[in-house]
């Protein structure tokens, strides 16, 4: 709900029985995740049209070769990622492109299970494995807003930037979005409307200080995920320089600045994995490119 001016003061919902009901507010936190509807009512929402993937998500048990360790596949029409979850369950998502996740219209199982089949070497491994979940499907990603405020309204968690989950820090992003939040928006209800727009505006540029550098090594990574054999000279490279693998690792689960990945030197050593003095000691690679 807007005033007069524009400004929103509440929300229009349907309660349990379809009723509608009209809640009125001084702040609206838009939490409510990728797609948001409050965001697209408030016109913040654009969409990075060259990184749009959608992801079918199962669980499976049975997949021969499971450790504790996750993995990635990366293939030239996407990737598949696998992870234990305990109890003998693996955690798979077929993560593809807009245009090719068409083809599972109707049948998302039967597209996962066709995309796994067609890559030999993860293909012998779900030989005895047995789905145990429904194939969820989510996405287009690479949705993000352009600021994380409108009058009367704050954006926080996947409703304020979600991207490829190729990383998978998103709770991180949103849990930290709510604390650098709070205070703002409790200074926001202590003032006038153009106080509270101050407030907003001030959570927006902590929060790109916040996520400035993450958002670009993200971005660096999606772009790779693209082209499997440019994932395969990194792959080679952090196999040779574990103390590399180490920090993308710690940047990614939000522990060690990423600014010590988009140091010139790092993105040179990891594009360049046989020079720099560095020893070839035979491929490592966690990429592959389906022939």
């Amino acid at each position: 709900m807007n005033d007069s001016l524009g400004r929103a003061v509440g929300v229009e919902l349907l309660d349990s029985n379809g009723a509608h009901r009209s809640l009125s507010c001084d702040i609206v936190i838009a939490a409510d995740g990728l797609r948001s509807t409050i965001a697209r009512r408030v016109s913040l929402t654009a969409t990075r049209l060259a990184q749009r993937r959608l992801a079918f998500v199962t669980h499976f048990i049975g997949i021969e070769g499971m450790s504790d360790n996750g993995e990635m596949h990366v293939e030239r029409d996407g990737y598949l990622g696998l992870a234990d979850v305990g109890g003998g369950v693996t955690n798979v998502a077929v993560v593809v492109p807009h245009a090719q996740a068409r083809a599972a219209a109707g049948d998302s199982a039967g597209f996962v299970d066709d995309w796994i089949r067609r890559r030999r070497h993860v293909m012998s491994r779900f030989a005895n494995a047995v789905r145990v979940t429904p194939v969820l499907a989510t996405g287009p990603f690479a949705s993000h807003s352009r600021r994380a405020w409108a009058p009367g309204v704050a954006l926080v968690g996947d409703a304020a930037d979600f991207f490829d989950p190729f990383t998978g820090e998103g709770i991180y992003a949103a849990l930290r979005g709510a604390e650098l939040l709070a205070p703002h928006v409790v200074s926001a209800l202590t003032g006038t409307a153009r106080d509270a727009d101050a407030s907003l505006a001030a959570y927006d540029r902590v929060r790109v200080r916040e996520f400035a550098g993450k958002w670009v090594v993200e971005r660096i990574i999606g772009a790779a995920v693209t082209f499997p054999s440019l994932m395969n000279v990194a792959a080679r490279s952090l196999a040779l320089r574990p103390t590399m693998a180490h920090t993308i690792v710690g940047v990614t689960g939000d522990f060690v600045p990423a600014r010590e990945v988009l140091r010139p030197g790092f993105l040179a050593r990891l594009l360049t994995p046989w020079k720099f003095g560095a020893k070839r000691v035979g491929p490592a690679l966690t990429s592959s490119e389906s022939s």
